[in-house]
C-alpha cells in the first residue's frame, strides 16, 4: 500500500459520523493515538483495514479477554468516575476502551457508542477547552504512580494534539463546542459471526492451541483464527514469516514436523539426560548438578531439575504449537482446512493419551512456556493464558470436555 493511501485509511474521516460524534471519539485520541488508532473511527480503523487481531491483542496485555472482562472493567472505571474529581483520565481511557471493544468484537457498536457519548458529555460539562481537558489529563497522571513513568510522553503528545500547526489533530480540527449536541448514532447491535459447527475432536483439539490465542488476537473458536473480513490472513501471514521463518507451503509442513518429533521438548530431554546421568555419577542431586552447567545454561539447568519428576517430559507446549502454526497456515491459505484438521486432530489424539485433564496439560505446558521465555512458572505455576483459561467461565477449557471425541 502507497504511503498516500495509508495516510488516507489513517485521517479520512467518517463520513457518517456528526460533528458532535466526532468530538466525542476526539476525546479519547490521547490513549487512542499512544496505542494507533484513530480518532476518526468508531473502531479506530476504516471498515476492511483488519483491526480486529491486533486490537484483540491490545486488550489481552489489559487482561481483557472477552466481553465479560471488557464490561467489568468498563464498571470499574464508571465507578472511578463517580468518585474522582477531576475525571479527564478517566473519560479518556473510557473512550479508548470502548474504541478497542467495538473493533474486536468485545462491544456491539450501539453499546461502543453509548459509553463514548457518555464520557463525552462528561468531558464537556467538566471542562470548558481542549487545553483544560488536557492540562488535567496530564496533572492526573503526572500524580499516579502507575502513569508517572509515562509523564513525559503523555505531556508530548498531548502538545501535539493542541498544536494550532498540526492539522491531523483531532483536538485542531473539532473546536471544543459551546454547546454539545450528540447522540448515539441509530446502529445494528452486530457482532461477529458465530464460529462453524465443528466435531467434538475439532473443538478439543482447537481447545489445545488455546493458550497461544490471545497474544496472537484471534478468535478462540475458529479454525482460521477469525471470520472472514477480520483481517486475520495478513496477521497471520506475517506472524509466521516472522516468528517461524514460514513463507511458503514446504516449510510449514517442516516446522510441523520438528514440532510435533522434538520441538522444545528434545532440548529439555537432552538437558534432563545429562543432569540425571552426572547427578548419578557424581552421587549429588540434579540441583547441585545443574550449577556446573555454562553460565548461560545454568538457568535452564535449574528450571528443568525443578520440574522434573513431576514433568520427565514437556510435550504440552510443542503440541499448543503445532495446532496454533496449523491454524495460522490455514488462515493465510498456506494449508488447506481439511489438511490443518489432520495436524489438528493428529494431535489433539497425542494430547489426550499423554494427559489425563486439562491441569495436568496446563502445567506441563507451563514448564514449556517458562523454558521457551527465559522466565520461571508465574503463579501457581501457570501464565496469564493458563490462569484466564482454567478460571474464567468463557475459556474453552471450561466449555470441552478434556478428550472429548479422541
Amino acid at each position: 500500500m502507497s504511503m498516500a493511501a495509508t495516510a488516507a485509511l489513517r485521517f479520512e474521516p467518517d463520513p457518517a459520523l456528526s460533528p458532535g460524534q466526532r468530538f466525542a471519539l476526539a476525546v479519547g485520541a490521547l490513549d487512542s493515538r499512544r496505542s494507533g488508532l484513530s480518532h476518526h473511527w468508531l473502531h479506530g480503523l476504516p471498515p476492511g483495514a483488519g483491526g480486529r487481531p491486533w486490537t484483540r491483542t491490545v486488550l489481552w496485555d489489559l487482561d481483557v479477554a472477552g466481553p465479560a472482562e471488557l464490561t467489568r472493567r468498563l464498571a470499574e472505571i464508571e465507578r472511578e468516575a463517580r468518585e474522582k474529581q477531576p475525571l479527564a483520565h478517566v473519560i479518556s481511557r473510557t473512550v479508548w476502551l470502548a474504541q478497542l471493544g467495538a473493533s474486536a468484537g468485545y462491544l456491539p457498536d450501539g453499546e461502543a457508542w453509548t459509553w463514548v457519548v457518555r464520557a463525552a458529555r462528561l468531558a464537556h460539562a467538566t471542562f470548558g477547552s481542549w487545553g483544560h481537558f488536557a492540562r488535567s489529563l496530564i496533572d492526573e497522571r503526572a500524580r499516579s504512580a502507575q502513569w508517572r513513568d509515562l509523564a513525559g510522553d503523555n505531556a508530548a503528545l498531548a502538545e501535539q494534539l493542541l498544536d494550532p500547526q498540526r492539522a491531523h489533530s483531532p483536538w485542531v480540527q473539532h473546536p471544543w463546542p459551546e454547546v454539545l449536541r450528540l447522540h448515539p448514532p441509530q446502529l445494528p447491535d452486530v457482532l461477529p459471526p458465530r464460529a462453524p459447527t465443528y466435531t467434538p475432536l475439532q473443538r478439543f483439539a482447537l481447545a489445545l492451541g488455546a493458550p497461544l490465542v490471545p497474544a496472537f488476537g484471534g478468535e478462540l473458536d475458529w479454525l482460521e483464527l477469525g471470520a472472514p473480513g477480520d483481517g486475520v490472513p495478513a496477521v497471520a501471514q506475517g506472524r509466521l514469516a516472522a516468528d517461524w521463518f514460514v513463507t511458503a507451503r514446504d516449510d510449514v509442513a517442516q516446522v510441523l514436523e520438528n514440532l510435533a518429533t522434538r520441538g522444545l521438548r528434545g532440548t529439555y530431554r537432552e538437558i534432563s539426560t545429562w543432569l540425571l546421568e552426572a547427578a548419578a555419577r557424581e552421587r549429588r542431586p540434579a540441583h547441585a548438578v545443574a550449577e556446573d552447567l555454562a553460565p548461560e545454561r545454568q538457568w535452564m539447568g535449574r528450571l528443568v531439575a525443578r520440574h522434573l519428576a513431576a514433568h520427565p517430559t514437556i510435550p504440552a507446549f510443542d503440541l499448543a504449537r503445532v495446532i496454533h502454526v496449523a491454524r495460522m497456515a490455514a488462515a493465510c491459505g498456506l494449508l488447506e482446512p481439511h489438511e490443518a484438521w489432520r495436524w489438528l486432530e493428529d494431535t489433539a489424539r497425542v494430547a489426550a493419551r499423554a494427559f489425563d485433564d486439562w491441569d495436568g496439560y496446563a502445567r506441563n505446558y507451563a514448564v514449556g512456556w517458562a523454558l521457551k521465555v527465559h522466565e520461571d512458572l508465574a503463579l501457581g505455576g501457570l501464565d496469564r493464558s493458563g490462569q484466564w483459561l482454567t478460571t474464567s467461565p468463557a475459556s474453552p477449557w471450561k466449555r470441552v470436555a478434556w478428550g472429548d471425541g479422541a
